[in-house]
């Protein structure tokens, strides 16, 4: 999760796909692609309801941000 909010707070914003680059190889490798794709909606999901991001974009073009950057920036 951490790296998901330290992308944010350095990009700005980021694509579904972005986040899949970014996390898909630091996921163990004993998870299948698909089991490590979920993860990453895990992670997104338990972000999104603690409130420190949120989806600017669409359901079919998620677009993540950081929710308070100001805050989220310097944890």
């Amino acid at each position: 999760m951490d790296l998901i909010i330290h992308y944010l707070a350095k990009f700005g914003e980021a694509s579904r796909q972005k986040l899949d680059e970014l996390l898909l190889d630091k996921l163990p490798e004993s998870l299948g692609r698909h089991q490590r794709k979920r993860r990453i909606s895990y992670l997104l999901t338990k972000l999104r309801t603690a409130g420190r991001i949120h989806n600017a974009g669409s359901d079919a073009q998620p677009n993540w941000v950081l929710s308070n950057p100001a805050s989220d920036a310097k944890s």
